[in-house]
Formats: structure tokens, C-alpha cells, sequence
């Protein structure tokens, strides 16, 4: 089955991506409000570092943190599509819905940029206790500490667009091309 017309392959890889490095880390689907996090992560990180986000989500603040209901909606395609399922697990009280990516094939492939960044998520935060990420990451980034207004109101998350690279003094994007030319063999690339 195909996804349907109205979900970017970009935003589905993106959840299907981490999905499946979820799944190889603990053997289990990712749980969506982790998701939720690693996604908003991504998207901020990309705008400090390269001023343009790697989704096209929009995050409003919301109950535990950034959300766009639009996640949602590309992971019930990634369903409908069967290239993912959305399992349900109760514990006690506790609904935790998890996703699995179903497809090991990528929908999209990510620029160098937008990979390290999301590398560095995985890496960062993949597996990072819950009430740590949400308490010592998520809620203190700046469009969270920043925000004004009711639950359901857009985040400014152009307050840290180029912060990242303003900060450490060079473009990642020239970098990275840089460390391509030097391991294609021509030579020393200048920054």
C-alpha cells in the first residue's frame, strides 16, 4: 500500500526512522510522546544550527510538552499504509501507544546536514530517561521557556533559528561539505 498523497515521505521517514532506531535500542516500538520529543529536538537543533527546520510540523504548546496533531495524523497513514503499526500497552492507569515501523527500506533520504542532526538526537536522547528529557531538555529550550499565551498556541520557534551556528562560529552545512571533498581525494577544502 501507498501513503496517501497528503503525507510528506520527509515527516514519514522521520517517524518511521525513529521507530526502527527505537526498536533496535529496546526491542520495543517507539512511545509516541517520545516520539513527540525526539521530533521537536530535531526540528529545534536543525533551526539553531542551519536556520530551517527538518519537518514541516508546526508545535504548539501542549500537554508534556511541544506537539503538532499532525504527527498524529502521518503515523495513522504509516498505518494505513502498513509500513508501520501503532500497538496500545497498558500499565496500571497508563495508556503508553508505541510505533513500529514496519519498513526497513527508507522513504526518503535525509541531506548530510539534516542526518548528522538527526544522529545526534538518536544518540542524545533516543533512549533517555522520560521525566529527564521532558524536565531537563525539552522544557528548557527557548520556544518552550518562551512561550505566551494557552495550551494549543504556536511555539516561536524562531527565536533560536542560526543561534547554534552564531554561537560556535561556522556553518555545519560548510563543514560537512568540506569533509566530504577531503574524502572524495581532492585535497584540502577551505571553510
Amino acid at each position: 500500500m501507498e501513503l496517501s498523497k497528503s503525507v510528506e515521505p520527509k515527516e514519514a521517514e522521520l517517524l518511521l526512522l525513529l521507530a526502527r532506531a527505537y526498536k533496535a535500542a529496546t526491542g520495543k516500538g517507539i512511545p509516541a510522546k517520545r516520539l513527540v520529543k525526539l521530533l521537536y529536538l530535531i526540528d529545534l537543533i536543525a533551526r539553531q544550527y542551519l536556520g530551517r527546520a527538518v519537518s514541516s510540523f508546526r508545535y504548539v504548546w501542549w500537554d508534556y510538552g511541544p506537539y503538532d496533531t499532525a504527527i498524529k495524523a502521518v503515523a495513522k497513514q504509516l498505518v494505513v499504509a502498513d509500513v508501520a503499526e501503532r500497538t496500545p500497552e497498558w500499565d496500571n492507569d497508563n495508556l503508553t501507544v508505541r510505533l513500529i515501523a514496519k519498513r526497513d527500506e527508507p522513504l526518503f533520504t535525509f541531506a548530510p546536514t539534516e542526518d548528522e542532526i538527526i544522529r545526534y538526537v538518536v544518540q542524545n536522547y533516543l533512549t533517555m530517561g522520560m521525566e529527564e528529557l521532558i524536565n531537563e531538555v525539552v522544557y528548557l529550550t527557548e520556544p518552550w521557556k518562551t512561550k505566551v499565551g494557552r495550551k494549543g498556541d504556536l511555539l516561536p520557534m524562531g527565536v533560536v533559528d542560526n543561534a547554534g551556528r552564531d554561537a560556535v562560529g561556522f556553518d555545519l552545512e560548510e563543514v560537512l561539505r568540506a569533509e566530504k571533498e577531503i574524502e572524495a581525494g581532492r585535497g584540502a577544502a577551505t571553510l
